[in-house]
């Protein structure tokens, strides 16, 4: 059987090519870089399109491809970038509405919202090395509310137990921190947990164990300082994340935050904490359409329909997602993932959609 080719070696996968890059010029610089590095940097000033996210497609590229270029000392990169973030931040109200929602078409993907934070936290760090460069000041502060931002969504399905199977291997366990819920679009099984607990628990300096991070925890954690999330906010972000407060202060720091899947948070006075999904709008890659974390028997649990390891497309049917009764059910087609829920109702829930995020 012939080896399966590099994606690094295709220019249409900057998703392979433009991490590596963005690391070989942190640690080297640019004078330092190989001939393949050099292939990427070349290819990434071809592939630089301001306007790709206006499309259907992969939202996470020209972010990593922007951040690489930022490195390489492309203003214009650096300046679409910010502003970029500005808008989705809801910052800026005349924007297209698709760039104004947080994360895009890929709301709180557990595959992609990290090669983001990784891409905005690069800029983070090039600003805190050069603070009298122009643009360091807007860099700073911008990169600031958006690792508060999405800390504290993550923070309302995250719970600060780690469910052990998932999370330990023959050589014990791997990770233990906050274990975030994986529900969101373009989510699949093999990102349950990827670099977003992580980056939880290092927003609001958290101590726990943590050996399989990619690419963007290694770049957060060089950013001296932290992630710039307020003390204040980091209380009240930890308070929701350990069961002490509803989600009241949170929702605080989320004023002006939009989302184009919406999405539901909901918690019980035990513990358990759900999120779902309405529905598969991003139709490119599968999505878990549900969490429930369970606290008694410690494990948290996803609506994935399909097949484990299936790649849904768009040929899969969108599917959709909702309470019935006492369930919450996911259905793709004849396929479907089901839960059963406490017979009390919830503490507290909350929505987030293109209104904003809310108590329900």
């Amino acid at each position: 059987m012939a080896p399966r080719p590099d994606k690094k070696d295709n220019p249409g996968h900057p998703e392979a090519w433009a991490p590596p890059l963005l690391l070989a010029l942190i640690e080297r610089g640019s004078d330092s870089l190989t001939e393949r590095e050099k292939t990427w940097a070349g290819w990434a000033k071809e592939r630089f399109n301001t306007g790709a996210l206006l499309g259907d497609g992969s939202w996470n590229h020209q972010h990593m491809i922007a951040a690489a270029l930022t490195w390489l000392g492309e203003g214009e990169a650096a300046k679409w970038l910010l502003d970029l973030l500005d808008m989705n931040l809801g910052q800026v109200a005349d924007a297209p509405e698709i760039l104004r929602r947080f994360g895009g078409n890929e709301t709180l993907s557990s595959t992609y919202e990290p090669f983001r934070a990784g891409s905005y936290n690069a800029i983070r760090l090039l600003a805190l090395r050069h603070p009298h460069h122009p643009l360091a000041d807007r860099a700073v502060a911008l990169t600031s509310r958006y690792n508060e931002v999405l800390a504290a969504l993550l923070s309302l399905g995250a719970v600060p137990w780690t469910d052990a199977e998932k999370f330990k291997g023959s050589a014990g366990a791997w990770y233990t921190g906050p274990m975030v819920s994986p529900v969101g679009e373009r989510s699949g099984t093999h990102a349950f947990q990827g670099d977003l607990g992580p980056f939880l628990g290092l927003a609001c300096g958290l101590s726990f164990l943590s050996k399989r991070e990619d690419w963007p925890l290694k770049v957060c954690r060089l950013c001296p300082g932290g992630l710039g999330v307020p003390p204040a906010s980091v209380q009240k972000i930890s308070d929701v994340l350990n069961g002490l407060t509803g989600p009241g202060p949170v929702l605080g720091l989320l004023a002006g935050i939009t989302l184009w899947a919406p999405t539901s948070w909901a918690r019980w006075s035990d513990g358990t904490a759900l999120t779902y999904k309405d529905s598969r709008q991003n139709n490119n890659t599968a999505c878990i359409f549900w969490s429930l974390a369970d606290p008694a028997a410690q494990e948290m649990s996803i609506g994935y329909p399909w097949p484990p390891g299936f790649s849904a497309s768009r040929s899969s049917g969108t599917g959709e997602c909702r309470i019935e009764g006492k369930r919450i059910v996911a259905k793709a087609g004849d396929l479907s993932a089901a839960r059963e829920l406490s017979e009390s109702p919830p503490l507290w829930s909350v929505r987030g959609d293109a209104e904003g995020v809310r108590a329900v």
